[in-house]
């Protein structure tokens, strides 16, 4: 054998033998009674003593060594310890949060057997372990204010250790906190040039609302490829993109100035999140693709027009794979494609023409039908209905509300009766007037009435156009509101204990039936009203 390999093998074997000795003295050790030491806690009732006044905590009284050992132990119980654990772990400004996060090592760094030795002895599995049951406690448990806290203290770790291990773990544990509050620590890490900057556009990319919106639309100016592409990419996998940003990617997408792989990755994110706009640029791309790129060029209006399909724009998507099904820079072989794509696209029907109510039935007096609108004007109403009736199937359609509107979408309702008992009725609703403030949370913009609320923030301002899609497909119930999905249900699961008003909802078993409007006599607007039959797909 050779004297290298000897020597290694020997090496193993004398940190075999010294782990085990290590081991066999801890078991051999007598336990001593318990006590309290400066490691501050060794049982539950000292637990509980300690957080019985968090005014007095002082988290330097325990060794950072055991700070994970206490989180864990307090983690492992009930609702009440894992709460008491996070106001712990957060008291004092956080010392203990910031203690633990400090002692974090980079694991990429272990290379010799000494270090490998040290690592496998510490308590660095045991850190990271507390540190993620602080944070899944704080979603399940705490307050916004209290997730803010604690994903400052690791923008503020990250921002002082730039180990790309230790970053890069405390990053995914701010994306899961999703707090907005850290928002201006992770722009300026993503501005960094070391590399961590990736992994917080991603977590930036995770945390909802206009703040981070908006922080990612200033990183798609960033003079660093990767950090543009990264923001641009974490822009398309959004709801919420404020018309800003993607004018922004629109311009960037256009400009002759900026490198190619810059515009197209702006482009990319544009047909991921269906903006009509970026059909005239692919479509230039197209033209002036050479022969061996036309394939790829065409995927990409294909993947557009896909897109416009599903977002709200069938109808855009329709023209513009008439001209691609027609264009001689198109490989044939991917005319199949296109061919299927409008199939579907011709499905869509207008259930309004825009000036009369024929296709309707109910209460028509009490709407007006013209110049494109149907509209419930104030102090008239009632129910009308589409004459035809449907039963799994895709609606889109535009409303709009004044101050205090009310009405309802009735779903696969008879054209007679309650809609909302003897068929199904999503809300149609003003959340922001205070008349309506303490309604029961069922009764609000999108939620099945008496049945499953919806969740609320996606609504604009009365006055404004608010896009809505509704899917009914089987016993499952979709709601997106300007490009938000509000509601997600089977109905069979959230009744199946009985409805949360208490009353019989014998409309929820109807497989088929009519789309209608169910007016309070309150004023609103309806337009752009179509429909896709699914019962046959």
């Amino acid at each position: 054998m050779p004297l290298k390999r000897l020597y290694i093998v020997i090496t193993m074997l004398l940190v075999f033998v010294m782990v085990r000795t290590i081991l066999n003295m801890s078991a051999d050790t007598p336990t001593p009674a318990p006590a309290k030491t400066n490691s501050g806690i060794t049982n539950e009732s000292d637990v509980k003593e300690l957080l019985e006044d968090e005014a007095d905590f002082n988290s330097k009284e325990v060794e950072t060594s055991g700070i994970s050992e206490h989180l864990l132990h307090l983690f492992s119980g009930n609702a009440e310890d894992r709460k008491q654990g996070m106001r712990w772990a957060i008291s004092s400004g956080g010392d203990a949060i910031m203690r633990l996060c400090g002692a974090l090592t980079d694991r990429s760094s272990v290379g010799s057997i000494e270090n490998l030795l040290t690592s496998a002895l510490s308590e660095e599995a045991s850190r990271r372990e507390a540190i993620h049951g602080l944070v899944m406690t704080s979603l399940s448990q705490g307050s916004a204010e209290q997730r803010g806290k604690i994903a400052g203290i690791f923008g503020q770790v990250v921002l002082e250790n730039r180990s790309e291990d230790v970053s890069g773990f405390l990053l995914n544990e701010i994306a899961l906190l999703g707090s907005e509050e850290v928002v201006p620590q992770l722009l300026q890490i993503a501005s960094s040039t070391d590399n961590t900057n990736r992994a917080a556009v991603m977590a930036l990319g995770a945390i909802p609302g206009l703040s981070s919106s908006v922080a990612l639309a200033e990183l798609l100016k960033s003079p660093l490829e990767l950090v543009m592409r990264e923001s641009a990419n974490a822009i398309s996998q959004r709801q919420d993109v404020p018309q800003e940003s993607q004018k922004l990617l629109l311009s960037i997408a256009r400009s002759t100035s900026e490198e190619v792989s810059r515009r197209d990755a702006a482009l990319e994110a544009l047909i991921q999140l269906g903006n009509p706009d970026a059909m005239t640029i692919a479509m230039s791309g197209l033209k002036e693709s050479s022969p061996e790129n036309r394939g790829l060029c065409s995927d990409r209006l294909i993947k557009l027009a896909s897109r416009l399909e599903e977002t709200r724009y069938e109808s855009y998507a329709l023209n513009y794979l008439n001209a691609l099904l027609i264009s001689r820079s198109v490989p044939e072989n991917r005319k199949p494609v296109i061919r299927k794509l409008l199939e579907r696209c011709r499905k869509w029907t207008s259930i309004y023409d825009g000036k009369s109510s024929e296709g309707w039935i109910g209460d028509i007096s009490g709407y007006e039908f013209g110049e494109g609108e149907i509209q419930c004007r104030e102090g008239s109403g009632g129910e009308i209905y589409t004459a035809s009736e449907y039963s799994d199937f895709l609606l889109r359609f535009e409303f709009k509300l004044w101050p205090g509107s009310n009405n309802g979408l009735g779903l696969r309702t008879p054209s007679r009766g309650n809609a909302a008992y003897v068929g199904m009725e999503c809300q149609i609703i003003d959340n922001s007037f205070e008349k309506y403030a303490n309604l029961n949370p069922y009764q609000y913009h999108g939620s099945i009435y008496g049945v499953q609320p919806a969740s609320r923030g996606a609504q604009k301002p009365v006055g404004e156009w608010n896009f809505q899609e509704v899917r009914c497909q089987g016993r499952r119930v979709t709601v997106v509101l300007n490009g938000k999905t509000i509601l997600d249900i089977d109905i069979d699961a959230v009744s199946e204990n009985g409805t949360l008003d208490g009353k019989d909802h014998p409309g929820l078993k109807r497989t088929i039936g009519h789309i209608g409007f169910l007016g309070h006599n309150d004023p609103v607007a309806f337009r752009n009203l179509r429909v896709l039959d699914l019962s046959s797909n």
